[in-house]
């Protein structure tokens, strides 16, 4: 056992440095090329795992044939053969022939992969799921993209009968992605939309990029921002912004508006996301002195984390917006009213009513499934929903 640990761990060693000819005749270790100095070309890397692969030219005629790659930064001709494939991780431009013959694509599973300047034709995207990864120069032909998942994911430019096909659309969770593009004559109702993207464990804000502009035609009734920055919306009227959840329960500080829409609606002074506190980890809250000073430590009502106490708060949490967080204190003096929970875990509180769920914007605006609930919960929804459809049979 000894010695064939101490045999894997000098090939992993050496195989770090090797040149290209060399990999192939370990198949089954580590393999990588971190340097990308050199062309590489009529090479066989198939059924191996490639620890990290860097190239600066174009690899040509490659064979990658039930490779896993993790660690990937390079570019491929179209004689590469990509079969069985399985990308961990990276950078790689890919022709639509070669992607599609990836292990991924059969597996329908995409995670922390970039694609760039890629032109898909005809292709179905149904019930695929992208997690982290980014799509620049992207263009979607003819796609179908029903029941698709993005999560963590710097969204693609797509049609509105793309959008509406994917289930973050169908769901109202546009508040994990960033999206780059113009919506003008769709229904953005109800939806929970942030313009940033989150790490992998999704608590804490990613690079800053432009929000999507609303402009005409855009229902936003109950709609949430956060971390929005909109200021290209030169369309978006006052009318449209009125809707919004951020106006009708004062979080208008929570987006950055056009400067006709501050101006005509006299907002208060947008919170910059530089000023904000996000925590890696949960934060704990052990007392109601800490809960009353959450709003100066986060200059905002995002809050990250961990109520612990067997005592029954009488707190006011209505009108606030929580993302990412853990509440295992008792509730049932808890005002959860018109607050919004996103990727929420409320499952803990053994003494929280229906009632207090109704509440909830969640609840106002059918978004229950953007937050784990308590079972007595789901329990007494499933029997209110049979109750209707029983109601309307009648």
């Amino acid at each position: 056992m000894t010695r064939f640990f101490i045999f894997f761990m000098v090939m992993f060693v050496c195989a770090q440095f090797l040149p290209a000819e060399e990999l192939r005749r370990y198949p089954d270790i580590y393999q990588s090329d971190t340097d990308g100095d050199f062309p590489i070309s009529n090479e066989d890397f198939s059924h191996g795992y490639i620890l990290s692969f860097d190239a600066d030219d174009i690899v040509t005629n490659c064979n990658f044939e039930g490779t896993t790659i993790e660690m990937a930064r390079f570019s491929c001709d179209k004689n590469c053969n990509l079969k069985d494939t399985w990308v961990l991780n990276g950078t790689i431009d890919l022709a639509q022939e070669q992607w599609v013959q990836t292990r991924n694509f059969k597996m329908k599973r995409f995670k922390e992969i970039v694609f760039h300047k890629n032109i898909f034709r005809n292709l179905d995207f149904s019930d695929f799921k992208f997690e982290h990864s980014g799509f620049y120069d992207v263009q979607f032909v003819n796609c179908n993209f029903e029941n698709a998942v993005f999560q963590c994911c710097t969204m693609p430019v797509m049609s509105v009968e793309n959008w509406k096909q994917t289930w973050n659309y169908r769901n109202g969770a546009l508040h994990t992605l960033r999206i780059k593009q113009d919506f003008n004559n769709i229904d953005l109702s109800r939806c929970a939309i942030s313009g940033f993207v989150w790490n992998n464990n999704t608590t804490t804000a990613g690079i800053r990029t432009p929000s999507p502009s609303i402009g005409k035609g855009v229902d936003l009734t109950d709609t949430v921002f956060f971390l929005c920055d909109l200021r290209k919306s030169k369309d978006l009227t006052p009318e449209q912004v009125r809707q919004t959840w951020n106006f009708k329960n004062g979080r208008m500080d929570l987006v950055q508006w056009p400067v006709h829409i501050v101006k005509s609606l006299d907002l208060p002074r947008y919170l910059s996301p530089n000023k904000w506190k996000f925590q890696d980890e949960y934060f704990e809250i052990w007392n109601l002195e800490q809960m009353k000073d959450l709003d100066e430590r986060f200059r905002a009502n995002i809050l990250f984390m961990g109520l612990s106490s067997g005592k029954v708060y009488q707190t006011d949490l209505s009108k606030m917006l929580f993302f990412h967080c853990a509440f295992v204190f008792l509730m049932k003096e808890t005002d959860i009213s018109d607050a919004v929970f996103l990727d929420c875990d409320l499952t803990a509180p053994p003494d929280l009513t229906l009632e207090q769920v109704k509440s909830t914007w969640n609840y106002k605006a059918g978004r229950m499934s953007l937050c784990k609930w308590p079972k007595h919960i789901e329990k007494a929804l499933e029997e209110e929903e049979k109750a209707k459809a029983q109601e309307e049979k009648k």
